[in-house]
């Protein structure tokens, strides 16, 4: 199963902690909204532990 979906959207809100591996393409101007989107996968409740591409 494959997700797509923004850094922006993945930096606003949605928690992704079905997701075991979190794949960034295309880096926003912001670090901030990259860092957030991807500690968006390490939120409570996750069981598996998170691969992180850059």
């Amino acid at each position: 199963f494959v997700f797509l979906l923004s850094t922006r959207a993945g930096g606003l809100g949605i928690n992704l902690t079905a997701a075991d591996t979190v794949a960034c393409h295309g880096h926003d101007r912001n670090p901030s909204n990259d860092a957030q989107a991807m500690y968006r996968a390490h939120r409570l409740g996750q069981t598996r532990q998170v691969t992180v591409y850059r």
